[in-house]
């Protein structure tokens, strides 16, 4: 009789051990889900396509001459400032894939409220520089 007893308590101890492995491998598997569901939902910025290319930069003042190139490329009003139409026009224009397409939004998330742009709402050469070291980090 013990020993029925015996086999008996190993089978419920057996038992609750594999369905405690089943469940917390369960769990696991939602965790790496949920951490995969995060990843995708991440917003995708517009300048994604700009950034893997200046992301190649050896230091910070290879950076600031990236930087300084792609404004140059973008100031096609020669006023040293990039406000937000010449931006979009600049960016919109620029040979990469996909494509880039520039909203208030975007502008309003890379000049961090406005607080980058002068008094005008437009950024200088500098401030684009630091847009990139900010979203580079």
């Amino acid at each position: 009789s013990s020993m029925v007893l015996l086999n008996v308590v190993v089978a419920v101890l057996l038992d609750n051990f594999t369905r405690c492995v089943s469940e917390e491998e369960a769990a696991n598997a939602q965790v790496r889900a949920n951490k995969y569901n995060k990843i995708s939902d991440i917003n995708v910025s517009c300048l994604d396509p700009v950034l893997e290319h200046l992301s190649y930069f050896e230091g910070k003042e290879h950076l600031r001459e990236m930087s300084d190139a792609l404004f140059d490329s973008l100031d096609t009003e020669g006023s040293e400032k990039l406000g937000f139409h010449e931006l979009k026009t600049g960016l919109e224009t620029l040979n990469v894939q996909p494509k880039i397409r520039f909203t208030p939004d975007e502008f309003e998330f890379m000049t961090v409220g406005g607080t980058l742009c002068d008094l005008d709402a437009k950024l200088s050469r500098q401030h684009l520089f630091v847009v990139f070291q900010r979203l580079l980090e």
